[in-house]
């Protein structure tokens, strides 16, 4: 449930199991995952392997084909990527065992054991968000998480921690977008999701780690 719980916080996505409270539905789109059945690998009164059948509903106003095409698009090049070749869909039934969908990577466990990842373009899509499981606190060292804030419900980064716990100051988005366009340039979403490992944030500034160890700073405002 942990991993699962993870994949979704990825996503980017409003979501709850079952449904959200009556009042407290967000705006599509959003997530309601259920549990509906189990399938454990039992014997001589113990459950060994806990296997669980999970449903994952995404409400949006609209359906929107285009959306599918391209994820459908990213996919199957992702594959052809990992398999070497053209799309082929039963050497896909032979190799692969698990596709698992992330903000940043498109994450294939084969079924040799081995793992591998293809980075994902940021498509700016609705729901997305290229700082999704990067933006660090550097007060207590826990993630930041998205949020809204005020009357306004502005966008802003704040630490995941409740504030009895970690008081580091809330970041506007704007700042945090302002900060990433003057630091990585054009097209900065997309350097975001393909090349920086994490946004460590204090009150005085941010720190953009990027994954081959160079480490760029913005004074905050």
């Amino acid at each position: 449930m942990d991993k699962l719980l993870e994949i979704l916080k990825a996503v980017g996505i409003p979501f709850a199991y079952n449904h959200f409270a009556e009042g407290e539905s967000p705006e599509p789109p959003f997530i309601c995952y259920l549990l509906p059945d189990s399938d454990n690998f039992s014997a001589d009164g113990k459950a060994y392997y806990k296997i669980n059948e999970v449903h994952i509903e995404l409400y949006t106003d609209t359906k929107d084909l285009s959306v599918e095409r391209q994820l459908e698009t990213e996919l199957t090049a992702a594959a052809e990527t990992v398999l070497g070749g053209s799309f082929d869909e039963s050497a896909f039934s032979k190799e692969i065992q698990q596709v698992t969908l992330y903000s940043d990577r498109i994450e294939f466990s084969l079924l040799n054991g081995n793992r591998k990842s293809i980075i994902r373009q940021f498509s700016g899509s609705r729901g997305q968000n290229a700082f999704t499981n990067k933006v660090w606190c550097g007060s207590c060292g826990c993630k930041c998480e998205r949020d809204n804030y005020g009357k306004k419900k502005r966008k802003i980064w704040c630490c995941s921690q409740p504030r009895t716990q970690c008081q580091m100051k809330r970041l506007p988005e704007s700042e945090l977008l302002e900060a990433a366009g003057s630091l990585l340039g054009e097209n900065f979403q997309a350097k975001v999701s393909a090349d920086i490992n994490r946004v460590v944030l204090s009150d005085t500034q941010m720190d953009f780690e990027y994954k081959d160890g160079t480490v760029k700073s913005w004074q905050r405002k």
